[in-house]
């Protein structure tokens, strides 16, 4: 039983006619438990043989994000360092394979930014989701010799996900807005289930990392490399965070770049290329420095199409 549920008709996108209304334990009988039944049978199914395993996340691995990940990202690299943290102690305990709850939140309407789409919009957005998301913990876990597995990016979870309204996936309960209703009810036993949703690195601690580099690193210090930078390599730094993960970048690679500059398509503010046409930088096939919106053309010089860096 579950109580205080949410009471969807689930049927096929289009033809659904979905009604969210409070029900007492016991009064429920819609087929929302039937869905939840059937998500966590898939889930279970994808999972089946792989040991689970709790790691705590915590601490820094920039230059090892930095050189896996080939980008200079903040977001990124702030986000990726956690996974990190927790690949390597797996690694360190003997770990051959760790499962990570990767998609998710993509798939499941768990973003709170996603919840004010209009029913259609927010399916839409959904799909384009699961087009273009990538994840860290598979290169990360391959550098570190871990197989990472990912339930959630498995074919048929992924199709059930994408048949789902967004009265399937966002909920209330208890007077409380949830993202990924229908994967809570999935698991009722799971303690965490019905925790909210916090963005990674909040929960992780490493949303004070912007606070941290701006405390290290002078401001006139910064201007003045901001500005070198800016004008020998055409790259723009926007904070001291930055900047300390783009010093890791130019460290680990020297003068021969892991990503094309200044080729067909380049980054306005840093030259790199953009792996897909179709991706906007925020999970790109291969993370691109400098992450973003769509890139404008620039104006090429004498350095147009190579793949290092300016030389002047």
């Amino acid at each position: 039983m579950i109580h205080r549920a949410v009471r969807v008709d689930v049927r096929p996108r289009g033809s659904l006619n979905a009604r969210a209304e409070s029900q007492q334990e016991g009064d429920r009988g819609s087929a929302l438990a039937g869905a939840a039944t059937e998500l966590r049978r898939l889930i279970e199914r994808a999972a089946a043989g792989h040991p689970a395993t709790c790691i705590l996340l915590s601490g820094g691995l920039d230059t090892f994000v930095v050189r896996t990940l080939k980008t200079f990202d903040p977001m990124e690299i702030r986000n990726s360092i956690v996974v990190a943290r927790g690949l390597r102690e797996a690694a360190r305990l003997g770990y051959a394979t760790v499962m990570t709850g990767d998609a998710a939140d993509e798939l499941f309407g768990g973003y709170s930014f996603m919840w004010s789409k209009p029913e259609g919009e927010f399916e839409r957005f959904s799909e384009h989701l699961a087009s273009v998301m990538r994840f860290s913990s598979v290169p990360l876990g391959a550098a570190l010799g871990i197989d990472v597995k990912t339930p959630y990016l498995d074919p048929a979870v992924v199709a059930f996900a994408l048949r789902l309204s967004k009265a399937q996936k966002v909920g209330v309960r208890a007077g409380v807005t949830y993202g990924k209703f229908l994967l809570r009810l999935a698991f009722p036993e799971v303690e965490a289930c019905w925790r909210r949703k916090d963005p990674i690195e909040v929960g992780a601690g490493t949303a004070v990392l912007p606070d941290y580099f701006r405390a290290r690193i002078p401001s006139r210090e910064f201007d003045a490399e901001r500005e070198r930078i800016g004008m020998t390599e055409r790259v723009e730094i926007r904070d001291p965070e930055h900047l300390a993960y783009y010093r890791v970048f130019r460290q680990a690679f020297g003068d021969s770049p892991p990503l094309r500059r200044f080729a067909s398509d380049p980054r306005s503010k840093c030259g790199f290329e953009l792996p897909r046409r179709d991706s906007d930088g925020s999970r790109p096939r291969l993370k691109v420095p400098n992450g973003g919106p769509s890139p404008t053309r620039v104006q090429l010089g004498r350095n147009s199409g190579v793949r290092g860096w300016p030389s002047s």
